[in-house]
This record gives structure tokens, sequence and C-alpha cells, in this order.
């Protein structure tokens, strides 16, 4: 039961004090909740956020929006699509749930 509290508290907390993590505070910290917004789903702003603050060159995107694509061409002109090795994964599914993986 402790287990499934800690487990939603995980995908539910919206701030920065219950993470102990160095590396994922940072990136919350320095990534996530700047005030940077870009156009589109949730998803985007933080796969867009997420190829500056990793400063990504190669990512592989597996999603059916076509728009992504040339979106994040034109706000990072200098990333190149399917060229391994990948330094970003985006995995967008038919569900609401998706994945940036890092490499």
């Amino acid at each position: 039961m402790k287990l499934a509290k800690y487990l939603r508290f995980l995908f539910t907390a919206t701030n920065q004090h219950g993470i102990h993590s160095p590396f994922v505070y940072a990136f919350t910290t320095q990534c996530l909740y700047t005030k940077t917004r870009y156009p589109g789903r949730k998803t985007y702003d933080v796969l867009l956020k997420s190829i500056d603050y990793f400063n990504a060159g190669s990512i592989s995107l597996h999603t059916r929006d076509k728009d992504l694509k040339t979106l994040v061409g034109k706000a990072y002109p200098e990333v190149t699509f399917e060229k391994e090795p990948y330094d970003l994964v985006y995995l967008d599914g038919a569900r609401k749930a998706w994945s940036i993986v890092f490499l």
C-alpha cells in the first residue's frame, strides 16, 4: 500500500521540494520549470525544452503527428532526425501515454 501511495506521489507531485536526485532536481528546475512555453501540446513543450537542456543533436521521433518534425526543425534547425546514434528518442503512443528517452 505504501508503494502505491509513493508512486502516486511521484506522478502527481507538482514542485521540486520532494526531489532528492541531483540530476532530476536540476532537470526539473532548470528545464521543465522555465518560463519559456512552446506552442502545442504539453508533451511538445517538454520535448522542446529537453532538446535545449540536453543540447540534443540527433533525435528519433516516433509519433503519428507529422507536424512535430516541422515544429522541432523550426525551433532547432541544427537538429538532425533519424541519424544514429540518437541523443534523444521521443515516443508518442496512441493513448495519452508518452515518453522521452535520453541516450
